[in-house]
């Protein structure tokens, strides 16, 4: 069998049909669907069974609880094909997903490809938009695309295709209990597993965000710091592998982003969130070079005592409602491609 589809599925019974249906309507014979029930306390599992029932390619598979990773990794252990795929559960594909990659995977030891991101309202469509590489080669992808694009097209385990015993063979699997993070720490161990890496210019996967969905921005992480360092020094070592150059004016944009996560989503008093830039700061430094007076005036504030009042104003300008978060954080996910 040539591909394994690996659905992780927990409390979603409003959207897996259409995934489900997306992914049985490939015009393509050769691969098989695990759907892993994670748990599911809501009518998931018998949607999932449902509309599945006339159909022998798929399996379900049902455990106790374990998070996304684990419910992945379960997919990887069931899985039978040479080449593995993961689909959220309420994002769903194009039918042309599996004959596209089957045209030019190649043996390679991993293939990724661009998506569209949906913004829905209540749930209704307001805007898509296309999330593509530039090119199929790797290097020219790092020295000429926009870093934080790149950075989400890298991050996310949704818009790629692994083969299989390169995972078994190095013993790659998601990190179990690790939240934010998971994708980016898992493609890491990937990328520095094999340099036969091919790229497909086009989207293939519909990445759906909904203002009625939890997301990023709601959860609160005790350990924000050490996630966020984490995610970051994963980026560097890719940006560094195929552009050692310039790797660190990449990682400046990206050090930027995540700071605005912190000022924006950090819990707790005004030096809590002091303290949290502080020692993100410490652990990016060397990794970071500024590049515009926009970045040698955010690397001046995080090594002075003016990141206090900075971070008091713009907490106080958030709770008068002068910032509005939420509202921002939404309406700019079109931007910001991957939040960490």
């Amino acid at each position: 069998m040539k591909y394994t589809i690996v659905v992780p599925l927990y409390n979603c019974e409003a959207y897996i049909a259409k995934c489900l249906k997306s992914l049985l309507q490939q015009d393509f014979e050769d691969y098989e669907v695990i759907v892993v029930n994670d748990g599911s306390t809501d009518h998931s599992l018998e949607v999932a069974k449902n509309c599945t029932k006339a159909s022998e390619r798929v399996r379900i598979v049902s455990q106790k609880n374990k998070g996304l990773s684990g419910a992945r990794n379960t997919g990887i252990r069931e899985a039978k094909a040479e080449y593995l795929i993961f689909i959220d559960a309420d994002d769903y594909v194009e039918p042309t997903l599996l004959s596209s990659i089957d045209k030019v995977i190649n043996n390679k030891d991993l293939l990724m490809y661009g998506y569209y991101n949906d913004i829905y309202e209540d749930d209704q469509l307001t805007s898509s938009s296309k999330r593509e590489f530039s090119s199929t080669d790797v290097e020219k992808c790092v020295k000429t695309m926009q870093p934080l694009l790149l950075s989400g097209l890298i991050g996310y385990a949704w818009n790629k295709v692994y083969k299989r015993a390169v995972l078994l063979k190095n013993n790659l699997l998601f990190r179990e209990g690790t939240a934010l993070v998971e994708d980016i720490v898992f493609n890491n161990d990937v990328f520095s597993c094999t340099d036969s890496i091919g790229i497909l210019c086009m989207p293939l996967v519909h990445y759906i965000q909904r203002n009625n969905r939890e997301t990023l921005s709601k959860k609160k992480y005790n350990n924000l710091t050490e996630l966020l360092t984490e995610s970051f020094m994963c980026r560097k070592n890719f940006f560094q592998k195929y552009d050692p150059e310039n790797y660190k004016k990449s990682m400046m944009e990206i050090f930027m982003l995540m700071v605005s996560y912190i000022l924006n989503y950090g819990e707790g008093k005004s030096i809590n969130i002091v303290k949290y830039c502080e020692a993100f700061y410490q652990n990016c430094k060397d990794n970071i070079q500024p590049k515009n007076a926009k970045d040698f005036a955010v690397n001046f504030i995080l090594q002075t005592k003016l990141l206090y009042f900075v971070v008091l104003l713009f907490r106080i300008r958030k709770k008068t409602g002068a910032i509005d978060v939420d509202k921002i954080s939404y309406k700019q996910k079109n931007e910001e491609h991957d939040k960490i």
